[in-house]
């Protein structure tokens, strides 16, 4: 292989060319512009600039009880998209997903704009341009005034905006997140889409886990009020008010949302975890 190699080991992966849906063992290598996965009888080598997808443990389905650290990877095709799914055990699939993640997003400028909302306010930053790094938990962004740091388990909220944003046309990815206790909302644009939508999925590694379990919870009614509640900073005696007539007590209700998670004890009295916020946000 001409390239240099930046990433070399094996590992079990699944892909129509091989084997169909069951895994199979493969060494795996990764230069600056190619992924390689090469198994006893079958090669498969994916231009890095074909690459579209690239997440953690988003399997599911039938290969789901083959995997568990698993790191998906979907590209173009001339005959269409094609995914293909890799399995290392411990820190390594997390340590190769940043690898491939930054190899992909290196050299991408972006156009900034932080903070572009503050708890729910409108405001209009200047936009500024930075460079895109992934780092363990975090999605850096640098500019000559600094950098921008974001904790991926802190986003609640991210969606694609092809429309206009601020000043500029290009598509964008925005996200909202907590910055302390105040949800703080920062949209990044950029020409190039297939490189913000690998941000994009970057940005959603913590959210997406996070939102699948808000998804399988149950609330009663008297649970969302009081969630909602609490999530809007109403007082603790006026909680009572948005309660229906048979509902448990105040005490019994907060207890109940904490045992699930959804509200943890500030310093300011109840505020909702990631957890509660992305529960609301889903209903």
């Amino acid at each position: 292989m001409g390239d240099s190699v930046i990433a070399d080991f094996t590992g079990r992966v699944v892909t129509p060319r091989m084997g169909g849906n069951k895994p199979v063992r493969c060494r795996v290598l990764l230069t600056h512009d190619r992924l390689v996965a090469v198994s006893s009888n079958e090669k498969v080598a994916i231009p890095a600039d074909r690459i579209v997808h690239v997440s953690m443990n988003s399997i599911s389905g039938k290969l789901e009880r083959f995997f568990s650290n698993t790191i998906t990877i979907k590209y173009r095709t001339k005959k269409g998209g094609r995914s293909l799914h890799i399995e290392k055990e411990g820190a390594m699939a997390e340590k190769f997903r940043l690898l491939l993640t930054n190899l992909l997003l290196r050299g991408t400028t972006v156009v900034l704009y932080h903070p572009a909302r503050r708890s729910g306010r409108m405001l209009e930053p200047s936009p500024r341009r930075a460079k895109i790094s992934a780092k363990r938990g975090k999605a850096v962004f640098s500019t000559k005034k600094g950098s921008l740091s974001i904790d991926l388990s802190s986003v609640v909220h991210l969606r694609y905006e092809t429309e206009e944003t601020f000043r500029t046309s290009y598509p964008s990815v925005e996200w909202t997140y907590r910055n302390g206790t105040r949800p703080t909302t920062t949209i990044v644009a950029a020409p190039d889409t297939r490189k913000l939508q690998l941000l994009g999925q970057y940005l959603q590694s913590d959210y997406r886990d996070t939102r699948g379990k808000a998804e399988k919870l149950a609330l009663s009614t008297a649970e969302e009020n009081a969630l909602s509640a609490i999530q809007v900073g109403l007082e603790p005696d006026s909680i009572p008010n948005v309660l229906p007539e048979e509902a448990p007590s105040t005490a019994d209700v907060i207890e109940t949302l904490g045992e699930k998670g959804l509200v943890e004890r500030g310093k300011g009295g109840f505020r909702t975890t990631i957890l509660g916020e992305i529960t609301l946000r889903a209903r």
